[in-house]
């Protein structure tokens, strides 16, 4: 039996965006297992206040709404990859009031197991999922938002509704 290449993408997903998007269509191409973590109850949640795409239901509905738009291109471009969401309550690991990033990898892999590759778009996370998943390839997709020009930080501080609708999956 070979080898299953397990990957892992975490997040806020505040809100769920075609950035986000891409990364789990490049996770389809490379990976026979996908997870897709969704942080819950994080301090940036509390920083933002209450806003409609806040609520964790709707982001969890997002991821689901995100992983059937991959599963519809066709087979022959993608693995008959596995897709798994998880839902992480960052209140328990919390360290000083402040999420503790390696607390919750340790709760990942507690949970997943090995993971070979753990995808965002920031090269500054290097260090730190160095730490948080031993023997894992940190790809970084799209760092410069050049194929995607769009970020959740992006999409919070607009006021334009219109910009959310075309970038939000």
């Amino acid at each position: 039996m070979s080898h299953k290449i397990v990957g892992m993408f975490g997040g806020k997903f505040l809100p769920l965006h075609k950035g986000h998007l891409s990364i789990i269509q490049k996770m389809a191409l490379e990976c026979d297992i996908v997870y897709l973590c969704l942080f819950i109850n994080t301090p940036e949640e509390r920083r933002i206040g209450y806003t409609w795409y806040l609520d964790a239901d709707f982001r969890y509905y997002q991821l689901h709404r995100a992983v059937d738009i991959v599963r519809r291109v066709p087979r022959v471009l993608f693995r008959d990859t596995i897709f798994r969401i998880c839902v992480i309550d960052c209140s328990k690991y919390m360290t000083n009031g402040k999420e503790d990033w390696l607390k919750e990898a340790k709760h990942i892999r507690d949970m997943v197991g090995p993971i070979d590759k753990v995808y965002s778009s920031e090269p500054s996370y290097d260090p730190i999922f160095k730490e948080a998943y031993p023997g894992a390839e940190h790809v970084i997709v799209d760092p410069e938002r050049t194929s995607v020009p769009v970020s959740a930080t992006m999409l919070r501080e607009s006021d334009d509704i219109e910009t959310l609708i075309k970038w939000m999956v």
